[in-house]
């Protein structure tokens, strides 16, 4: 089996990257990086392990940046593909029970649990249920492959069959909510998902996290905030049922309100948080540019008058 293994990185920790290559390769998965990084773009000498590095020569997302990975993984003949953020942390025995699961689940998505890097605290993963509405399922305890239609995308595994049948990663989503949509297309297309019990991956998600009364909330910086606002709000246009889109629009706009009020970094998070409500609602895609939102501002202006 023809394995390969897309990374995406932006202005990564070498040491943890490198880490992350070389237990992949030792497992005879071809290891391709899509590199957005903008100020040290890596390079193969910076790595102890070889792999095939695509310079996206900038933050492109990661959208287009797996998008681009995919194209090159199907081109060298690849049978499955597998997705990993430069942070994931795995080992040899992950993979293993991964790539057996892959081989128990022809043409279908396989998955991880994923658990919180510090605590150990499992990530659910999600089904659709009959009303339109998501449930959370938790799989650490099964003893068996769990199916389900909502997982975090690092850590998954696809043939190339159904990858090629689900199609492209939706780049008009930039960064945030594309495990989302591509699951929902795999639910479209008839490619079952599976989690995978025995196959635990660390996770970090957000930079930090606080507690807001009874709930967690992962904290991501200001510009973060500005995808995770709009993009809720571009699901609409993706044929979400109402329930499962107010499902993702309100705790996305309702968490990321407390940050509104951050003493040190409140008045950027309000900057980045209104415009992301703004462009959410005006269906605009793609990657945020400071530069638009001032010709956008002043040519509302006189609207305003």
């Amino acid at each position: 089996m023809k394995v390969y293994a897309v990374v995406v990185g932006y202005e990564p920790n070498l040491e943890n990257l490198d880490d992350l290559i070389r237990i992949l390769a030792e497992k005879d998965c071809h290891v391709i990086l899509a590199d957005n990084s903008e100020k040290r773009p890596v390079t193969q000498e910076m790595l102890r392990t070889p792999c095939t590095i695509l310079s996206l020569h900038g933050n492109q997302g990661i959208a287009k940046a797996q998008n681009d990975a995919i194209q090159c993984a199907l081109k060298k003949g690849a049978e499955c593909v597998g997705f990993f953020d430069q942070d994931s942390r795995i080992d040899g025995k992950l993979l293993d029970a991964l790539l057996a699961g892959l081989q128990r689940h022809p043409g279908a998505v396989v998955a991880p649990v994923s658990v919180e890097a510090d605590t150990g605290q499992e990530y659910p993963s999600a089904v659709l249920c009959e009303n339109g509405m998501s449930r959370d399922v938790f799989c650490l305890q099964e003893k068996t492959d769990v199916q389900v239609d909502l997982v975090i995308s690092s850590g998954t595994f696809v043939w190339s069959d159904a990858l090629q049948k689900i199609g492209r990663m939706d780049e008009d989503f930039f960064i945030d909510f594309v495990d989302i949509e591509w699951c929902l297309r795999c639910k479209k297309k008839q490619v079952p998902i599976y989690v995978v019990p025995s196959a635990v991956m660390k996770h970090k998600i957000g930079n930090t996290s606080c507690k807001v009364g009874p709930i967690t909330i992962s904290v991501h910086s200001p510009y973060r905030t500005y995808y995770k606002v709009r993009n809720s709000f571009l699901m609409r246009k993706k044929g979400v049922s109402f329930l499962l889109l107010m499902q993702q629009i309100l705790p996305a706009v309702a968490y990321n309100f407390f940050l509104l009020f951050d003493k040190e970094k409140g008045k950027e998070y309000r900057k980045f948080y209104f415009a992301g409500l703004r462009d959410g609602l005006q269906n605009r895609t793609g990657e945020y540019h400071e530069t638009r939102r001032k010709i956008c501002n002043v040519q509302c202006m006189p609207c305003l008058l």
